[in-house]
C-alpha cells in the first residue's frame, strides 16, 4: 500500500514538472493565440466597425423571413449591376450577401493578369445593402488574406500568427494547440489531493509576499479548473482541424491511390473553372430569380454567390448556403449553367454534386470540428460565454507565469523578466483595445499604415509608456 502511494506521488510530481515546463515554454504563445482567438468570436462585428457611421439608417431591420428573402434578392441584383459595370472582364465574381451581423454586401472579383500570364489580381469592395452605395474603394488583396479588416487581423493572428514564421506559422499554432491540451490535462491531474481546499471563495489574506504568491497560485488553479471545458474543446478541435497540415501519412493510409482526395473532400472547389476566359457572349444571370430557386431547393438561406466567367457561354453560377444555418463549414450548394438563352440547374451527377455526396465520414467530422472551433455563428450568449472563458484562460496563464517568476531566488527573474513580461502582455491587450476604438473614429491617425502595423505601433507606444511609469515608480521606491 505504501509503495503504491509513493509511486502515485512520484507520478503526480512528474505531472507537475511536465505542467511547469510546458507552461513556461508555451505561456507567451498561448496567451497570444487564445487572446486573438477569443476576439475572433466577434470577427464579423469587428470587421463592421469602420462602417457603422456609414451604415446608420442604411440597412432596414429584418422583420420576417419574407422580408429577409426579398432583401437578399435585391442585394443580389445590386451586386450583379455593380460588378457588370465595374468588373466586366473579371474571370470570377464572388458575392457575400448581408446578414444580421454584417449588414452590407461584400464583393470580390478576380481581374485577369495582362496577357493571361499569372493568377491575376483579386479585389474587394463593400456596398451598402439598402441602395448599393460603395462603402469602400476597390482594394487589391492577396488570396486567403483577411488582415485588411480588423476581425480578419485577429483571426489571422490566431490562425497563422500573421505568417511571421513563413509556411511553418500555421503548423506552429497547430502543435501549440496539441501541447495546450497536454498542458491542461497534466495541470489538472497534478491537483490530486488539493480538491477540497481548491474552492475557497476568498483567497487567504495577503499580508506577506509569500501569502500573496500563494493567493495568486490558488486563483491560477481555480481558473484552470473553471476554464478546463474551454481548453479541452478548443485545444482538441484546433489540433484536429490542422492535424493533416504537415504529416501526409494519414491521408496516404486512407487514400493510397489518391492521397490528395482528402483535401478535395475537405475543401471542394466552389465550382469548376473553365480555364482562361473565352469571350463567347452570353446573357448575364438573373440572380434574384435564381437565388429564390436555390433557397427553395436548398431549404435554407443563401449566403454566398460565385459567378465564373460572367457574360460568356462557359459561365456558371454557384449558390452556397449561409454558414449561419449550421455548425459545419461544409455547406450545401446549387450550381447553374447557361444554356443558350436561359440558365438551368446543373445535373445531379455534376462534379460539384459528386463532391458533396462522396464526402467521407472523416472529412465530415473535420468539417464539423472546424465550424465548431470558429463558432462564428454561435448564438450571442454562447459567443459571450466563450469570449469570457478565453479572457479568463489568458488571466489564468498570466497568474501561473507570474507566480513562478516571483518564486525565483534570482533577482534577474524577478526584477527584469517579470516586469518585461508584464509590460509585453499588458501592452498587447491595451493596443488591441485601442485599435478597436480607433476604428470608430471619423479620422485616421495612421494614414498609410496596415492594421498589423497600427497594432505594432500602438503596442510599442504602450510598452514605452508602461516602461517609463514602471521605472519612475521603481526609482521612487529605491530613492
Amino acid at each position: 500500500m505504501g509503495a503504491g502511494r509513493v509511486k502515485l506521488n512520484g507520478f503526480v510530481q512528474r505531472l507537475k514538472q511536465l505542467h511547469l515546463w510546458l507552461g513556461l515554454l508555451l505561456s507567451g504563445l498561448l496567451f497570444l493565440i487564445i487572446f486573438s482567438g477569443s476576439l475572433s468570436f466577434y470577427r464579423a462585428e469587428l470587421d463592421s466597425l469602420p462602417l457603422l457611421q456609414q451604415q446608420n439608417g442604411g440597412a432596414d431591420p429584418v422583420k420576417s423571413n419574407k422580408t429577409a428573402a426579398t432583401s437578399r434578392q435585391q442585394s443580389a441584383s445590386m451586386a450583379l449591376t455593380f460588378l457588370a459595370q465595374h468588373a466586366p472582364v473579371a474571370s470570377q465574381w464572388y458575392i457575400e450577401l448581408p446578414d444580421q451581423r454584417k449588414e452590407y454586401l461584400t464583393l470580390h472579383w478576380l481581374q485577369p493578369a495582362a496577357g493571361g500570364n499569372g493568377p491575376g489580381q483579386l479585389y474587394q469592395q463593400l456596398l451598402a445593402a439598402k441602395d448599393g452605395t460603395p462603402l469602400t474603394t476597390a482594394l487589391p488583396i492577396r488570396f486567403g488574406a483577411t488582415d485588411h479588416q480588423l476581425g480578419g487581423l485577429f483571426f489571422q493572428l490566431h490562425f497563422n500568427l500573421l505568417q511571421l514564421f513563413g509556411p511553418a506559422s500555421r503548423s506552429i499554432v497547430a502543435y501549440a494547440a496539441l501541447l495546450w491540451l497536454l498542458l491542461s490535462i497534466a495541470g489538472v491531474s497534478s491537483l490530486r489531493g488539493r480538491w477540497r481546499s481548491l474552492w475557497q471563495l476568498r483567497a487567504p489574506q495577503a499580508t506577506t509576499p509569500s501569502s500573496l504568491k500563494s493567493a495568486r497560485l490558488l486563483r491560477h488553479n481555480q481558473l484552470a479548473v473553471l476554464t478546463l471545458p474551454f481548453a479541452l474543446l478548443f485545444a482538441s478541435s484546433g489540433w484536429l482541424t490542422q492535424m493533416f497540415s504537415d504529416n501526409n501519412a494519414p491521408q496516404r493510409q486512407l487514400y493510397p491511390a489518391q492521397p490528395y482526395q482528402f483535401y478535395a473532400e475537405l475543401f471542394p472547389p466552389t465550382q469548376p473553372f473553365a480555364g482562361q476566359r473565352q469571350d463567347v457572349p452570353a446573357i448575364l444571370p438573373d440572380l434574384a430569380v435564381m437565388l429564390a430557386q436555390a433557397e427553395q431547393q436548398l431549404a435554407l438561406p443563401v449566403g454566398k454567390i460565385s459567378v465564373t466567367q460572367p457574360g460568356t457561354a462557359q459561365s456558371t453560377v454557384l449558390f452556397t448556403g449561409s454558414p449561419a444555418a449550421q455548425v459545419s463549414n461544409h455547406l450545401p450548394t446549387m450550381l447553374f449553367r447557361v444554356d443558350g438563352t436561359s440558365w438551368l440547374p446543373a445535373e445531379a451527377g455534376s462534379a460539384t454534386a459528386a463532391a458533396q455526396t462522396s464526402q467521407t465520414t472523416i472529412a465530415r467530422s473535420r468539417s464539423f470540428w472546424y465550424g465548431l472551433h470558429q463558432s462564428l455563428y454561435a448564438s450571442p450568449w454562447l459567443r459571450a460565454l466563450l469570449f469570457v472563458s478565453g479572457m479568463l484562460c489568458c488571466w489564468m496563464i498570466w497568474l501561473g507565469l507570474r507566480s513562478w517568476l516571483q518564486r525565483q531566488p534570482s533577482l534577474f527573474w524577478r526584477q527584469w523578466v517579470l516586469p518585461l513580461t508584464t509590460i509585453t502582455g499588458t501592452s498587447f491587450a491595451v493596443a488591441s483595445g485601442l485599435l478597436v476604438v480607433l476604428q470608430l473614429l471619423p479620422i485616421s491617425l495612421f494614414v498609410g499604415w496596415s492594421l498589423a502595423q497600427q497594432l505594432l505601433g500602438l503596442m510599442s507606444g504602450s510598452a514605452l509608456l508602461f516602461g517609463v511609469l514602471g521605472w519612475r515608480r521603481l526609482t521612487a521606491q529605491t530613492g
